[in-house]
This record gives structure tokens, sequence and C-alpha cells, in this order.
């Protein structure tokens, strides 16, 4: 038999510790048997041996005339708690090593969330759209703020750092009384921190930005004049490696859009170059006639002609005869540097209608 019914066998012999007795643990092997005992060592020797060895079991003899501590009786009897013990002891650790496996899986949890936070990499929702997935693809390292540091930022969302209470450039213009206010020296202001908004983008940040909806509408004002650029729901970002893109779905405002978008869907940096432009007429010397009457100041003309001169330079139809937004800030703020003369301006959509010129899938949902 098993060593674990040594106590069974106490029991039913009715050798209970509190009795006399004493139990003679043999060896059970295959064909022979082995009968001989000494002292409590001896059994737990024997039985250890059969462990060991994984033999078929143990034989318990009755002796009377047990020593008068009862060692064997004892010695049976621990050998038996023992085996109970063993389930016991077992459900024990299977819950102690889950529990310390849980509380491990919890601390790295929460670790990783606050390393996450410490660099400002949470993204909010792991639903990852599609374009979501493009700006992930395009800025791998595109850095998201936390809550907190814009709070620092803006000085706990001081009313002084708040964008766009000066309104819109579209509804300033179009006001007929706060258009007058709109002089030409502010004028020059907003356009000048236009083209330093848009240098930005396209030189000096991380990523190249393509704003692709650039006009009045989006163009904020702060109290001073100040221009913001806003709406950023249909921007591009390219690596400072690439020179355009291609897109199948084509978004924008009518008459901001640069033809080889329309026609083929290709965006590039000319792109918010081209929006930046105006559309206006500028040969014979008669820019002029295309002035706000409001703006009564005819001792800057030469100003109002050289900024109309830049812009059409802006919205020429071939996109590498546009100038970088570099050039263009170069030629605005100064004075004496040389401006070329605009060659053949961009199409309208008509045009290219009457010309019988393919349009882009895509546009042709557009524009009609």
């Amino acid at each position: 038999m098993s060593y674990k019914l040594i106590k069974w066998y106490t029991r039913s012999y009715g050798g209970l510790i509190a009795y006399n007795d004493t139990y003679v643990v043999n060896y059970c092997t295959v064909g022979s048997t082995w009968i001989n005992f000494d002292d409590v060592e001896a059994i737990r020797s024997k039985i250890a041996y059969v462990k060991a060895k994984k033999l078929l079991g143990t034989n318990v003899f009755q002796v009377g005339n047990d020593d008068e501590i009862w060692a064997l009786s004892r010695a049976a009897q621990e050998e038996g708690n023992d085996h109970e013990k063993k389930p016991r002891l077992l459900l024990v650790i299977v819950l102690s090593v889950t529990s310390v496996v849980i509380l491990i899986a919890f601390v790295v949890c929460f670790w990783q969330r606050e390393l996450l936070k410490t660099r400002g990499m949470i993204v909010l929702g792991r639903s990852r759209s599609t374009s979501t997935s493009a700006v992930d693809s395009d800025a791998p390292n595109l850095k998201v703020y936390r809550f907190s540091s814009l709070k620092v930022a803006t000085n706990n969302f001081s009313s002084e750092n708040k964008l766009g209470e000066g309104g819109w450039i579209w509804s300033r213009l179009q006001d007929p009384t706060r258009r007058y206010f709109m002089d030409w020296g502010k004028r020059v202001h907003i356009i000048e921190g236009v083209t330093q908004g848009l240098l930005y983008l396209q030189e000096y940040s991380n990523f190249t930005i393509i704003h692709r909806d650039l006009k009045a509408s989006n163009i904020l004002l702060d109290d001073e004049m100040n221009a913001k650029i806003s709406d950023f729901g249909m921007a591009k970002l390219f690596r400072k490696d690439e020179l355009e893109g291609n897109t199948r779905r084509i978004v924008g405002t009518y008459g901001y859009v640069p033809p080889e978008y329309v026609r083929k869907g290709i965006y590039s940096m000319k792109y918010d170059v081209y929006s930046f432009g105006a559309y206006v007429s500028w040969k014979e010397d008669k820019g002029l006639d295309f002035i706000d009457p409001s703006l009564d100041d005819s001792s800057s003309s030469c100003k109002l002609l050289r900024c109309l001169q830049v812009a059409l330079l802006c919205v020429q139809e071939n996109a590498d005869d546009r100038p970088t937004m570099l050039e263009v800030y170069s030629m605005l703020i100064s004075d004496t540097q040389a401006v070329p003369t605009p060659t053949k301006t961009a199409f309208s959509v008509k045009k290219l209608r009457q010309r019988g010129q393919p349009m882009y899938p895509a546009a042709r949902k557009l524009f009609g």
C-alpha cells in the first residue's frame, strides 16, 4: 500500500497515538518482501527510499510493546498528517503565486501608464481611424500634449492667452464700418503674419505641414491684429525628405485649390503657396484698380503693387514657377529685392472645361 495510508492502518487497528502500539514499515518490491525495522529514523529512511525509487508502496505490521514514548506510533501518525497536508499546501501555494502575479501585472500596467504620461504620448482611445493611422505613419514621433502641460503653457487658460478674440479677417473685411479701421499698415501686418506662419509649417517645424484649406475665413486675429492660422482639419504631414503626395479624396475650398490638385490629386508645399496668392490682374500698371476703396493711401501704392505682384507669383499655373514661402517672405519684407514678373496665372474650373482638359474624378465631384 502507499505510505499515505499509514495513519489509516494505525486507526483501523485501534492504534491511535494514545496507545502503546508499534508499526513496522516494510518495502514492497516486485517478487520479494524485505521485513526489517529498527526505529523512527529507520522507518523514515525506508519511506524516503520507497518514494525515491518509486516502488509499489509499503506494508504496515502491528507490533506490541512499543517504548514508553510511543515513538514509532508517533512516526506513523506524522506521516499520515504530512500526506493530508499536501493538497492544502498546494492550494495555498497556487493562491499565493496567483496573487503575486496579479499584483505584479497591476504594478507594471500602472508604471507603463505613468511613463507614457510623463512622455506626453497618451493617445485617447486606442481605436485608430484612417486619418489617425496616416498621421502615425507620417509622423510616428508626433507629440500629443497632456492636459496638465496645456494648463501650464496657457497660465491656467488665462483669457490673456486666448486666441480668436479679434474675430476672423473675413468678417472684418466684410463689415462696412470696421473695414475702415483695417488700414493698409494693419493689412500688411496680417499678410506678413500669415507668411511667417506658413514659413514655420513648411520650413522650421519637425515635419512639413500642408494646410490645404488656407483662406481668409481660417485666419484668426488677436486684439493686436496678429494673424493666427486655424482649422487644420484637412492638413497633411510630410517628412522632410518628401516633396509631394497624392490623394484620391479631393478636399478644399473653391478658388483656393491649385490646378495640379484638381487635375491629378497632387499636393505639395506649393499648394499653400497657391492659396496664399490672390487671383487678381496685374499688368499694364492697373493693379491699383483692384484695391479696396477703403484703402485711401496713395503713398503706399508701391507697397500695394508689390504685394499684388508677389500674390500673382503664388498663383501661377505651373507649381514649379511658384516661389517658396521663404522667398515670399523675403520679397514682402524687403523693398529692394527684385520681384520676378508673373507668368501665366492658374486656370479656373470653367476654363478647364472650355479647354476640354480632364479633371480628377474626385475633383469633379467637389466642383461639379
